[in-house]
């Protein structure tokens, strides 16, 4: 009998967006901080950027412009991950 993890803590991890937004994270390190990140998205804390990276949250539509503007990717890109989540 096998047991499937729970995902119900993190249902959006294994989403596409989450992924790319990780990665896209991850490759701007050494250029911006989380914090900048949030900031350019209209965030006060780093928290929401963690949550969009673990899955934790889905992307808001509404944000995908700004977020996809911070981390210098195609914003139609973005917008199709988000709406595949």
């Amino acid at each position: 009998m096998s047991i499937e993890p729970n995902n119900s803590q993190t249902p959006f991890a294994t989403s596409s967006i989450a992924k790319f937004i990780d990665a896209q994270i991850e490759n701007l390190k050494d250029v911006k901080t989380d914090l900048e990140i949030a900031n350019e998205i209209g965030y006060e804390t780093t928290i929401i950027i963690s949550m969009f990276r673990h899955g934790l949250l889905p992307v808001p539509l509404g944000d995908v412009p700004r977020l996809a503007r911070a981390l210098g990717v195609d914003a139609g890109h973005l917008f199709r991950l988000a709406l595949e989540q």
